[in-house]
C-alpha cells in the first residue's frame, strides 16, 4: 500500500518540486544525487515490496517483531564498518530486546496458535478441493 502511495503521489509532488528547483539553488554533487536516488528507489520503494512479501509469507505477528532488531543491527553495522563506539547501556538494552523477541517467538502459546492456523489452512484447502471436484463431476455429468 505504501509503495503505491509513493507512486501515486508523484503527480502532486512534481509541481512543488519544479517550483522549488526554479526558485532555489539546489546544487549538490553527483554522488549526493545518486545517494538520494538510491534511498528513494531501493530502500523506500523496493524494500517495501520485499518487506510486505515477508510479512505475507511469515505472518505479521512473527515477522513484525523482527523489525525491533533493526536499530541494533544498524548500530552494530556502524560499529563494524564505521568504527562507532557502542556503550554498555546500549548493549544491555539490545540484550533485553533480543531476549524478549526470542521468548515471544518460542512461547507455547505461539506454537499452539500456529498449529491451529495450520489446521484451518488444511481444512480450507480440503474444502476447496472438494468443491473443485464437485464442479468437475458436474461438468462431466453435463457433458454426457
Amino acid at each position: 500500500m505504501i509503495s503505491w502511495a509513493l507512486v501515486l503521489s508523484v503527480p502532486w509532488l512534481l509541481g512543488p518540486l519544479c517550483w522549488t528547483m526554479a526558485h532555489t539553488d539546489l546544487s549538490a554533487p553527483f554522488d549526493a544525487w545518486a545517494g538520494f536516488a538510491y534511498v528513494a528507489v531501493v530502500s523506500q520503494f523496493l524494500a517495501f515490496i520485499l518487506w510486505y512479501r515477508g510479512l505475507a509469507v511469515g505472518g505479521i505477528a512473527k515477522i513484525g517483531q523482527i523489525q525491533l532488531l533493526q536499530p541494533f543491527l544498524t548500530l552494530g553495522a556502524s560499529a563494524l564498518w564505521l568504527g562507532e563506539a557502542l556503550s554498555g547501556s546500549l548493549l544491555g538494552v539490545a540484550a533485553v530486546v533480543v531476549t524478549s523477541l526470542w521468548v515471544s517467538q518460542h512461547s507455547p502459546m505461539r506454537q499452539s496458535a500456529e498449529i491451529k492456523r495450520e489446521g484451518r489452512r488444511i481444512r480450507h484447502s480440503m474444502t476447496l478441493r472438494t468443491e473443485k471436484n464437485q464442479i468437475l463431476m458436474r461438468n462431466d455429468h453435463e457433458a454426457l
